[in-house]
């Protein structure tokens, strides 16, 4: 499923407010999910290094980002279903429903191991 542009916002956005990505946002943030992460994670330790409530604040707003909701409901739907979450992507996928690939799946889910969520 191609991700459409999603409008962005006419305002300038602070470190934190960069980590609330939308799923466009998120494909134009590296080639790759390992590169997407690493970014991710990065710009959560620059937070930490201003100050911990920052990436505390920085976890949140990553934590409020389309991906991470998209992440959620493909959880939430294996759960509901007792399906294996490989399945639901595929589906999600086949229906034209936002979806990722497996490899993203997994590399979001060690991020969110990495940063204790």
């Amino acid at each position: 499923v191609a991700i459409q542009d999603e409008p962005s916002a006419s305002h300038v956005r602070g470190p934190v407010d960069e980590l609330r990505f939308t799923l466009a946002e998120w494909k134009r943030l590296g080639g790759t999910t390992k590169e997407r992460t690493d970014k991710v994670l990065l710009k959560i330790q620059v937070l930490e290094r201003e100050a911990y409530a920052k990436r505390l604040e920085g976890v949140r707003a990553w934590q409020e980002s389309a991906v991470m909701q998209l992440y959620r409901d493909v959880i939430a739907e294996a759960l509901l279903s007792s399906r294996v979450v490989a399945d639901v992507l595929t589906q999600r996928e086949k229906s034209g429903q936002p979806s990722m690939t497996l490899e993203s799946f997994i590399q979001i889910a060690e991020l969110n191991i990495r940063l204790r969520i």
